[in-house]
């Protein structure tokens, strides 16, 4: 699921909307109607400002709602990273990551 957070979203707004994520996690509805795990959620922010912000407030969603982070992958990046870096560069990074861990992915 991709979301993208633009300059101007209001900080109780993106708030929200990883809050309803992390509740539809936790709900098992998802589980109910697939086999596959939950997709990945991918937020793209307007700057690394906003990147930590929304790195924090999914851990703290996690961590709230009790959702294992091998149930999910979440990953953020600032808009000017996904779109200034080649194609082989790895751009998105995990909330429980290190900014210098390599990042593996799964295919969506």
């Amino acid at each position: 699921m991709l979301d993208i957070f633009h300059e101007d979203t209001l900080y109780w707004l993106r708030r929200k909307r990883i809050k309803t994520y992390m509740e539809h996690i936790d709900s098992g509805e998802w589980d109910a109607v697939s086999s596959d795990g939950y997709p990945s959620l991918l937020f793209v922010t307007p700057n690394e400002k906003v990147q930590a912000r929304v790195l924090k407030e999914a851990e703290y969603g996690y961590d709230r709602y009790f959702v294992d982070e091998d149930k999910t992958g979440t990953f953020v990046v600032t808009h000017e990273a996904l779109t200034s870096k080649g194609t082989d560069t790895k751009v998105w990074r995990g909330i429980y990551e290190e900014e210098d861990e390599e990042i593996k992915f799964l295919s969506l």
